[in-house]
C-alpha cells in the first residue's frame, strides 16, 4: 500500500496521471472493469534503469483482466511512456509531456489527440462497453438522441427502451451515483419517479474518460409522456403531495448522499461570471443589485431541516410527466441541497412559462397538496420574489455556462439574456421592490 501511495502521488504531482487514464480509456475499448483496474493497480517502483526511469508494473497480487497488461514510466516529473497490450491494439506507446500534445504511435502511424470542449461519445463503443454492464438484457442499438445539459442516447432492447445520460465535467461519478440512489430510495417508499437502472455490479453510475474530462453515465428507464396542454387542477394537488414526500424522505435519509449545496454563494461563484460574459452593462449592474437585495433574505433561512435539504431543484413542468396513475417526477440531474422554498418556487416560475392562464389556480392546488403532507416552508409567500430571482439567476447562469460548449454562443446573440433580466425586473416590481431596476 505504501508503494502504491508513493507512486500514485508521484504521478499525480506531475498532473499527467489523470490525463493518461483519460487517454488510455478513450483510445482502447475498455469496459468499466478494465478502467477500474487502472485506477487501483499497484505500482512497485523499480529504479536503476539506464535512462533513470522509475518503471512500474502490475504486482502479482493485483491482476488485470486477462486481455490487458500495463506498465508506466516516469522521469523528472513527467509521464513518458505507457505500454499496453490488448487484442485490439497489440501494442501502443504513449508519449506525454506538459508542453507537448499527446502523440500515439499505432503500428508506426502517428496521431495527435487534440483537446475538445464537448465531445460526442461513439454510439457503438457505448453499446459495447457501457450498456452491456447494465441489467437490461441484450441491447439491440444505442443511438445518439439529443444534446442538453447532458448527452442523451436511446438504447433499444427487445422489451423496452432505455435512455443513457452522459454528463459533462465537472459532474462527478459520486454525484451521479448519489442521484440514482436517492431516486431509488424514493421509488422504494412509493414516490412516483423515473428510476435509473443498476449495473451488474450493483452500482448505478459508470464513467468514461473523454478528451474534455471524466464523464459520468447513468442509464434510465423510459419516462411517461409529457404533460398535456391543459393540466387538471387535481393533478397539481397530487404533485404538491409528491414533492412534500420527496422532502420528507430527504429529511430522514439525508446524510447518506454526497450531493452538493446550491445557494446564493454557489450561484455567485459558478454562474454570475458566465452571465456577465453575455449580459449588457446595464443588466450586469442590475444583477449585482438583485444579488444584494436577495442576500439578507436568503441568509435568514435556516440551513437545516425542514427549511433546507435535498431537493429536485429543477421542478419545471418538462421534468414532470403524465403517468397512468398521476404525475411522475423525472430528471433529478440538478439535484442539490438547497432551500425547500426554492424547490417550490421553481414550480411557480415554470407554470408562468407553460400554463400562464392556469397558473394561479394550479399553484394554489399545488400548495394545498404540499400542505396535506407537511407544512409549507416558513414565510414562503414573503420570500417567493427573492427565490424567483434566484431561480432566474440559476437558469441564466446555467445556460451561459453550458450552451456555448454544446451549441456555441449564437443563442446569446439574440435577446435570451435580456429577456431573462426583464422577467426578473417584472418579478421584483410585482413584489414592490421599486428601488431596484
Amino acid at each position: 500500500m505504501a508503494q502504491k501511495n508513493q507512486t500514485r502521488a508521484l504521478l499525480q504531482s506531475c498532473r499527467l496521471y489523470r490525463d493518461a487514464m483519460r487517454w488510455i480509456s478513450s483510445t482502447l475499448p475498455l469496459d468499466a472493469r478494465v478502467r477500474r483496474f487502472y485506477e487501483r493497480i499497484e505500482f512497485p517502483l523499480m529504479g536503476g534503469s539506464k535512462t533513470g526511469w522509475a518503471l512500474g508494473s502490475a504486482s502479482a497480487s493485483t491482476r488485470a483482466p486477462s486481455h490487458t497488461r500495463s506498465s508506466f514510466g516516469c522521469r523528472q516529473g513527467q509521464l513518458l511512456a505507457t505500454h499496453v497490450q490488448s487484442p485490439v491494439f497489440p501494442w501502443i506507446i504513449l508519449v506525454m509531456s506538459e508542453s507537448q500534445p499527446v502523440d500515439a504511435v499505432l503500428g508506426g502511424q502517428e496521431e495527435t489527440v487534440f483537446p475538445a470542449q464537448s465531445s460526442v461519445l461513439d454510439e457503438s463503443a457505448l453499446l459495447e462497453h457501457v450498456v452491456r454492464e447494465y441489467q437490461i438484457g441484450a441491447a439491440k442499438s444505442c443511438r445518439f438522441l439529443e444534446r442538453g445539459d447532458a448527452d442523451i442516447y436511446r438504447v433499444k432492447t427487445r422489451g423496452a427502451d432505455y435512455y443513457l445520460k452522459v454528463f459533462r465535467p465537472p459532474r462527478s461519478e459520486v454525484h451521479a451515483e448519489s442521484e440514482a440512489r436517492f431516486v431509488a430510495r424514493l421509488a422504494e417508499v412509493g414516490v412516483p419517479v423515473v428510476c435509473a437502472v443498476r449495473r451488474s455490479d450493483g452500482a448505478y453510475a459508470s464513467e468514461v474518460f473523454a478528451s474534455e474530462g471524466t464523464r459520468p453515465i447513468l442509464l434510465f428507464e423510459e419516462a411517461p409522456p409529457p404533460l398535456p396542454k391543459e393540466l387538471p387542477v387535481e393533478s397539481m394537488a397530487g404533485l404538491g403531495a409528491t414533492i412534500a414526500r420527496v422532502h420528507e424522505v430527504a429529511d430522514t435519509d439525508d446524510s447518506t448522499y454526497e450531493i452538493p449545496a446550491r445557494d446564493l454563494k454557489t450561484i455567485e461563484v459558478e454562474r454570475a461570471l458566465h452571465i456577465r460574459e453575455f449580459a449588457s452593462e446595464e443588466d450586469s449592474t442590475f444583477m449585482a443589485e438583485v444579488i444584494e437585495w436577495i442576500r439578507p433574505q436568503l441568509a435568514a433561512i435556516p440551513r437545516e431541516t425542514p427549511e433546507w435539504g435535498i431537493c429536485h431543484a429543477d421542478l419545471v413542468m418538462s421534468n414532470v410527466r403524465m403517468g397512468t396513475d398521476g404525475l411522475v417526477l423525472f430528471d433529478f440531474g440538478s439535484i442539490a441541497r438547497t432551500y425547500r422554498g426554492f424547490d417550490l418556487s421553481v414550480v411557480y416560475w415554470s407554470l408562468g412559462h407553460r400554463y400562464l392562464d392556469q397558473r394561479e389556480e394550479l399553484w394554489e392546488a399545488f400548495l394545498k397538496g404540499y400542505e396535506s403532507v407537511r407544512s409549507l416552508p416558513d414565510r414562503l409567500a414573503e420570500r417567493l420574489p427573492a427565490l424567483h430571482a434566484l431561480r432566474e439567476l440559476a437558469f441564466l447562469g446555467g445556460n451561459a455556462a453550458t450552451l456555448p460548449l454544446r451549441l456555441g454562443t449564437e443563442p446569446f446573440e439574440s435577446d435570451f439574456m435580456s429577456d431573462g433580466f426583464d422577467r426578473m425586473r417584472s418579478i421584483l416590481r410585482q413584489a414592490g421592490a421599486w428601488e431596484i431596476g
